[in-house]
C-alpha cells in the first residue's frame, strides 16, 4: 500500500517536472542536465522540488539525459531492512513500476518533445540505505 503511494507521488513529481520544463521553451542543449543548468528558472524550480521531496525520502537528480527518482524505503516509518529485502516486497515494487511504465515513458517523451533533446530516460530506484532493492529504466516510445 505504501508502495502505491510512493508510485503516485513519483508520477506527480514527474508530471510537475514536465510542466516546469514546458514553460521554458524548446532551446536545444547537448544534454538534459546542461539544459537545466543553463536555464536558471528551471534549475530553481527543480531545486525546490528536490528540497520538498527529500523529507519524504525521495531524491530527484538529473544526470546527463537521465531523470533519476530514488525512493529510500528507510525513510518510511516501520520499514525495516528485513522487510526491504523480502522477495515479496521486491516483487511488489517491480510490479508497481511495470504498471506505471506508460507514465514514466510519457515523462521521457514529453521531456524530449519539450526540450528537443533525444535519449531522455527516466530511472526509478527503490533503495534501503543506499542498497538498491528494485530499479527500472524507461525511455520515450517511438512516435
Amino acid at each position: 500500500m505504501k508502495e502505491k503511494r510512493l508510485l503516485l507521488i513519483l508520477t506527480a513529481i514527474a508530471m510537475a517536472a514536465v510542466m516546469l520544463l514546458t514553460a521554458c521553451g524548446s532551446k536545444k542543449e547537448t544534454t538534459l542536465e546542461s539544459y537545466v543548468n543553463d536555464n536558471e528558472d528551471v534549475k530553481t524550480q527543480l531545486e525546490e522540488a528536490v528540497s520538498a521531496n527529500e523529507q519524504n525520502g525521495i531524491k530527484i537528480e538529473i544526470q546527463e539525459n537521465d531523470i533519476i527518482y530514488t525512493f529510500d524505503l528507510a525513510a518510511i516509518d516501520g520499514f525495516s531492512e528485513d522487510l526491504a529485502k523480502d522477495d515479496s516486497v521486491k516483487e511488489t515494487l517491480e510490479k508497481g513500476m511495470e504498471e506505471n511504465a506508460d507514465n514514466f515513458k510519457k515523462v521521457a517523451s514529453e521531456m524530449t518533445s519539450t526540450t528537443g533533446i533525444e535519449g531522455i530516460r527516466v530511472i526509478v530506484n527503490y533503495v534501503y540505505n543506499d542498497e538498491v532493492i528494485a530499479t527500472s529504466t524507461y525511455e520515450a516510445d517511438e512516435e
